[in-house]
């Protein structure tokens, strides 16, 4: 059976994206596994044999234990109001300690995750990449598309995705991904590059054409492709989503990945402070 991975900090942002996995739960027929992990605490160095756990590490690891159970029994509470016949996951949960990208990567060796759920702990998805060690390292780490979900968004009925592109051979991949959840979730695709003000436009446009081409061969009516121009690719593409009003931004994350150099700017945490729909970010690595 397929899993979706929530991670969770017990924040009401982290509760948000458990529900919006929930909700995508029924159409992906997959069981959700809460984890949450904590960074190790101090051992007593010596006693009889070795170290031991102190009191206070036992009695928090059974906070975290008793935190997870019951955003378990809640989310289990959501699935009994389900209509009959809807699919209703099997909901578990684990907890682990440490870093949390290496975690990660483990349960996904383990696990047919399908797609990994966290929340955004600021009112911007990728400015939570610029600041958020936890997610930074998930990205890193992760071989399964890392949905990043913020407080106010809803995530229950996705009509448009936008698709930002550098022309890369990862790009049509990932689009081919896409392709597969449409056909679950029947969203409108638009795949989309920022062309920068300053740029060579005669060496764009040669890209253009070839990427244009691939995305055409996939024969898709639901999938259409736009060249839009500003200043920087973060603004643009703030400004693009809220116009089209998009549900859901994608884009896949590789080391030269367009993600990684706007992710350098160093005006980029305050243009993303508008980014208000969960982010998608496809490893290159899956695809």
């Amino acid at each position: 059976m397929k899993t979706i991975l929530v991670l969770t900090d017990f924040s009401e942002n982290a509760k948000h994206a458990a529900k919006s996995a929930m909700a995508l739960s029924e159409n992906l027929h997959a069981d959700i596994l809460l984890y949450n992990t904590f960074v190790m605490t101090p051992t007593t160095p010596y006693y009889a044999a070795g170290p031991v756990v102190t009191e206070s590490i036992m009695s928090y690891t059974d906070e975290i234990e008793d935190r997870l159970n019951k955003l378990s029994e809640s989310l289990e509470i959501g699935c009994d109001q389900l209509a009959e016949g809807q699919f209703k996951p099997k909901i578990t949960y684990a907890k682990g300690d440490g870093n949390l990208g290496n975690d990660v990567a483990d349960i996904l060796k383990h696990k047919d995750v399908e797609l990994v759920v966290m929340g955004s702990k600021s009112g911007s998805v990728i400015e939570h990449i610029l600041i958020g060690s936890n997610t930074n390292s998930v990205i890193r780490h992760s071989t399964r598309p890392v949905l990043i979900v913020p407080q106010q968004s809803d995530i229950k009925n996705i009509k448009k995705v936008v698709f930002a592109t550098d022309f890369d051979d990862e790009d049509i991949k990932a689009l081919m991904y896409l392709q597969q959840l449409q056909k679950v979730f029947h969203f409108e695709i638009q795949v989309v590059h920022v062309t920068l003000n300053h740029e060579d436009d005669k060496k764009i446009f040669e890209e253009e054409m070839i990427f244009v081409s691939m995305v055409n061969s996939l024969k898709n009516a639901n999938i259409t492709y736009k060249t839009i121009k500003g200043k920087d690719v973060v603004n643009r593409l703030n400004s693009f989503c809220h116009e089209t009003e998009a549900d859901v931004l994608a884009l896949v994350h590789y080391k030269n990945s367009f993600l990684s150099q706007f992710l350098q700017e160093s005006t980029t945490k305050d243009a993303l402070s508008n980014q208000k729909i969960p982010l998608l970010v496809i490893p290159s690595k899956m695809v």
